[in-house]
């Protein structure tokens, strides 16, 4: 049996079409990629998800990047319980987030 782990992922996905590809479909995209990982989760709030996964959260990071634009879409994931976490896409404040996660990876 795989090793589930629990994470958290947060999202914000721009108004606008990249590449020809809209900030709807660049979501539903996302949410698949979730899910495609997901054992179980939870979407209830907005732009965030908690979900258990097999997957190790370079993976997890991978599928996210693919299916955002990261010229101007976000991702945060982070592994609960755990001082893992990845940032993908378009960044601000990079100092300040690494205040609040000093071991944060961007992908």
């Amino acid at each position: 049996m795989a090793d589930v782990k629990d994470y958290w992922l947060t999202f914000r996905i721009e108004q606008k079409t990249v590449d020809g590809i809209s900030a709807g479909k660049r979501r539903d995209d996302l949410y698949a990629a979730i899910q495609w990982h997901a054992e179980t989760w939870w979407l209830e709030p907005t732009s965030f998800v908690l979900f258990d996964s097999s997957s190790e959260i370079g993976e997890i990071a991978s599928s996210c990047k693919e299916a955002i634009a990261p010229s101007v879409d976000q991702v945060l994931i982070r592994k609960l319980n755990s001082k893992a976490a990845r940032i993908i896409g378009k960044v601000e404040d990079m100092d300040m987030l690494r205040a609040f996660m000093p071991y944060l990876s961007k992908v």
